[in-house]
């Protein structure tokens, strides 16, 4: 089996060398969009890559594209829901679409590690912005006729004949003390980024599913232990790969979406929900008995049980032998 890249350590010279496989790639079958013709930009210190929007990259945020040759025996790679200009074609291979920006303009959404506020970039400069951490995933791509190719400028990342590399900027929340944004940056377009699907920051989530090569696979991953965790929440390890992103946007009340640090008392328009052992703003004993109600009402309700208030909790088949029940009028229970 050809392969162009061994090791990590590999991709690591090619990067010193001015990045690997942008040259005599076949292109892929399919055009890429006009909107997202590639952009030849200088390898700055902390740029990083964005999810391109629907509507590509602006001219500010120079475009660049790498294709993967999946699988082809039983393709079962996909896209869900929000992915942005991610496309895959006719013969389940994907092309990712990414706008390079300024990392700088990027923060830690909160000061500590949660899968709710956690996030992740393309890394594309030669470090990573301050706030976040580099990990990477190794896809062995289609090993017979492959057809990867990319648009150049995509270094430190690597896409190339078989195999494929992507560095990604974690920003995981943890590390040195910092106020944390509110939000993801505003870059005056859409864009997305890699996230967990619990990510509350974002106005859409989606998923790409890669079905990587099947013959002696050799997938792999690299990241620091102690953000291992969070890193796997948005791109997975194993013979396939998931990938979990959400669209940036701003956070308002009133948009229907409960995210980034919206609660039942601040937006109960977005977070209002019968059920969650809250009595919000919104909610009352007659619309949620479950939250609001009182014991008496016939809804055990959630801060309510059998002994405390038998009337509404103590209920013939739940296994409990309540105070209200006997072995002659409920057997399942007290017999």
């Amino acid at each position: 089996m050809h392969r162009l890249f061994r090791s990590l350590a590999v991709w690591s010279l090619c990067t010193l060398q001015g990045g690997c496989g942008q040259t005599d790639i076949s292109t892929p079958e399919e055009p890429l969009s006009s909107k997202l013709e590639p952009a030849v930009a200088t390898l700055f210190n902390q740029d990083v890559g964005v999810i391109a929007g629907s509507a590509g990259c602006p001219s500010s945020a120079p475009a660049l594209w790498m294709h993967m040759d999946n699988e082809d025996s039983r393709a079962a790679s996909y896209l869900r829901d929000w992915v942005g200009s991610t496309q895959l074609d006719e013969a389940r291979n994907t092309t990712f679409r990414f706008c390079r920006v300024d990392g700088a303009k990027f923060k830690p959404l909160e000061t500590h590690p949660t899968t709710r506020s956690a996030y992740a970039v393309l890394m594309l400069g030669e470090i990573c912005p301050p706030g976040s951490w580099y990990f990477s995933r190794f896809f062995d791509n289609e090993d017979r006729d492959n057809r990867n190719a990319n648009s150049g400028g995509i270094q430190p990342n690597g896409n190339a004949a078989g195999d494929t590399i992507m560095f990604f900027c974690l920003f995981h929340g943890g590390g040195n003390p910092s106020t944390p944004a509110p939000s993801l940056p505003d870059l005056g377009f859409e864009y997305g980024v890699f996230a967990a699907q619990s990510f509350t920051f974002g106005t859409a989530k989606g998923q790409i599913f890669t079905d990587d090569e099947d013959t002696r696979n050799t997938n792999s991953y690299s990241v620091w232990s102690e953000y291992r965790h969070l890193a796997l929440t948005m791109v997975s390890e194993g013979e396939n790969t998931y990938m979990h992103v959400a669209r940036a946007g701003a956070i308002s009340c009133g948009d229907n979406v409960c995210n980034g640090f919206e609660s039942e008392l601040t937006c109960p328009a977005d977070c209002t929900r019968c059920g969650d052992a809250s009595c919000g703003p919104l909610e009352n004993p007659t619309s949620c008995p479950y939250d609001c109600g009182s014991c008496g009402d016939g809804v055990c309700g959630y801060n309510e049980e059998i002994f405390s208030c038998p009337s509404d909790c103590d209920i013939c088949g739940n296994g409990i032998c309540g105070p209200t029940e006997t072995p002659s009028d409920c057997s399942a229970d007290c017999g």
